[in-house]
């Protein structure tokens, strides 16, 4: 299964609606391929200098902990992107704060205070 559009959301959360175990539906697999797909491009795209392993994690974070709220969703690929964008950002302020601590720390050896 290819593609991201929100016919193929909808079709698998439906489906994982309506399963008595969602949990062992085979549209599981499927929408957990779909959201790697989904998600590697929006974060490629949003996030390009964030690594590949910071995008795996993300993803398969947020597919597991959101997942009832995922199958809950009006629009699951939309609360899905919005999910994996938010997480997305923390990560590269966390990052971010990180480098600025450590070129900080850093200067302050280089270059000692009177």
């Amino acid at each position: 299964m290819t593609g991201d559009n929100d016919e193929a959301w909808h079709r698998l959360v439906e489906q994982l609606r309506e399963a008595p175990a969602p949990t062992e539906s085979p549209a599981l697999p499927q929408l957990y391929t779909l959201v790697m797909e989904t998600g590697r491009k929006v974060l490629r795209a949003k996030f390009p200098r964030l690594s590949d392993a910071d995008h795996e994690d993300v993803l398969s974070e947020k597919f597991t902990r959101d997942l009832l709220a995922i199958v809950g969703a009006s629009r699951p690929r939309s609360f899905f992107i919005a999910a994996i964008v938010r997480s997305a950002i923390d990560i590269k302020r966390r990052s971010q704060t990180r480098d600025r601590y450590i070129a900080q720390q850093t200067h302050e050896l280089v270059e000692p205070q009177p």
